[in-house]
């Protein structure tokens, strides 16, 4: 149960970290070319 509860923490986390840098580099983007 504790690995489960692990795993499904770790994806999350992975998938909200992703989605955080995108939404970084894209303003950090726009900031530079606009």
């Amino acid at each position: 149960m504790f690995v489960v509860a692990f795993a499904v923490t770790a994806v999350i986390f992975l998938i909200l970290d992703a989605i955080w840098l995108g939404v970084i580099t894209r303003n950090l983007y726009q900031h530079e070319i606009g």
